[in-house]
């Protein structure tokens, strides 16, 4: 019966109401996304076809897209991993979102391939991005935060995507890693140069200590503190290794 309600929603027509910032039809949005949830509890193979309609409709209303992403993961069965790689190269960045989370990603590297392309491509408007690096093994998850940090359209990133990149890149405490972590001391977002900077501290590495000393010139206080932080976490480290690296010889 959910099935035929929204298709009874679909076949109705669509005009704009004054104030409102869904296009509504006979039956509510409303309505529609009250069907449209529980078909996707009812977790029904049967109920892919008419949500893949849904999720064609051309809207500006995010939850609504958002919902019938979800809930055509939740009724996709076999057909999952394609309806995956469809909502990846998908315009919306509402479509997208579910998939980029997508437990699958641990074990199949063309939707890792496709997730890291989504990113990219939407990353002047994606936020909320911890679990979209959670869901991948380490290797992984440090592969997408340097292909963030490595694009030239890095400085144009959301703060949220830079910042989670820039964090995945500092806990891996690798040296290598320096050039991209270098990229976030210019960011035009504070809060990504405050989080370069931790990430260069938690190099402990020597090379860091220019970039952190250019930092102390920074406008932003929060900036300049996380900046001598870094600094002081590396001396004390260097110090410390020098000492014990006497005491053993």
């Amino acid at each position: 019966p959910w099935i035929a309600a929204v298709e009874a929603c679909l076949a109705a027509p669509w005009t704009r109401i004054e104030d409102e910032s869904m296009t509504r039809g006979v039956a509510s949005a409303d309505q529609l996304l009250w069907l449209v949830w529980r078909l996707g509890d009812s977790r029904d193979p049967s109920a892919l076809p008419v949500l893949r309609r849904v999720l064609a409709l051309e809207k500006d209303d995010a939850k609504f897209l958002d919902r019938a992403a979800v809930a055509a993961l939740q009724c996709a069965g076999p057909a999952r991993r394609q309806l995956l790689l469809e909502m990846l190269a998908s315009k919306h960045l509402e479509v997208v979102r579910p998939a980029l989370v997508a437990q699958e990603q641990r074990t199949d590297a063309e939707l890792r391939d496709r997730t890291r392309d989504a990113v990219l491509r939407l990353g002047e408007t994606l936020d909320h991005v911890t679990a979209v690096f959670a869901e991948r093994d380490e290797p992984d998850r440090i592969a997408l935060a340097l292909a963030v940090l490595d694009s030239d359209r890095f400085a144009r990133f959301t703060g949220d995507l830079c910042t989670a990149a820039l964090k995945v890149i500092g806990q891996a405490k690798d040296v290598r890693y320096l050039p991209q972590l270098a990229r976030g001391v210019r960011h035009p977002n504070s809060g990504v140069r405050s989080s370069a900077a931790m990430a260069l501290g938690n190099t402990f590495a020597r090379e860091a200590a220019p970039h952190l000393l250019e930092m102390l010139k920074d406008d932003s206080e929060v900036v300049r503190q996380a900046a001598q932080k870094g600094l002081d976490d590396l001396a004390n480290y260097l110090d410390a290794r020098a000492k014990w690296e006497a005491r053993l010889k």
